[in-house]
Order: structure tokens, then C-alpha cells, then sequence
């Protein structure tokens, strides 16, 4: 298994989360807590690291590409010369 990224249609990271949630698939959606001032108060709220963007965990041998790209909320699986790139172990560990 291997982690891919998915980047989502404008504002529809949230349909995209749950309609992939739905077809079964391992999503994620790295974020953090950040301080704001609000009407002078400060609230603590979270914020996504890779806005647009959502990593998806996925058997590259038995994957339907078009199943995904086709999701509502996903406008393509990011790829490199027409191939889905898959996010190195190291770099998914550091996130």
C-alpha cells in the first residue's frame, strides 16, 4: 500500500473526504491548531497544511484511476508523465 495525493475541486475538500470515505478508501488530511484573534478574542481553530489537496492510501496493482478522478469533490490524481506518483514512506512520516 502506498500514499498518493489527491487534489480536490475548489472548496469541496470536504465532499471529496466524504464521498471517498464512502467508496471505503484511507484518507488524510494533515492539519494544526492555530491561535486567532476573532472579534478580539483569540480562538483556537484548525487549519490544513496542503489546502486542496488530500493523501489517499492505495494498492497501486488493483486501483481503478478513473473510479477516483471521477469522485465528487476530486479534480485529479496528482502524476508525473501520466502516472499517479506515490509519496515516499519518509516523507509521509514526517508529515
Amino acid at each position: 500500500m502506498s500514499w498518493y495525493v489527491l487534489q480536490c475541486k475548489p472548496n469541496q475538500v470536504r465532499r471529496a473526504q466524504e464521498h471517498l470515505d464512502n467508496q471505503g478508501f484511507a484518507i488524510w488530511c494533515p492539519s494544526h491548531k492555530v491561535r486567532r484573534i476573532v472579534r478580539r478574542q483569540v480562538t483556537v481553530c484548525d487549519e490544513v497544511v496542503f489546502p486542496g489537496y488530500l493523501f489517499i492510501e492505495l494498492d497501486p496493482q488493483h486501483t481503478n484511476w478513473r473510479a477516483l478522478n471521477s469522485t465528487r469533490g476530486v479534480a485529479r490524481v496528482v502524476s508525473f508523465n501520466g502516472a499517479p506518483f506515490p509519496v515516499p514512506e519518509d516523507l509521509m512520516a514526517a508529515l
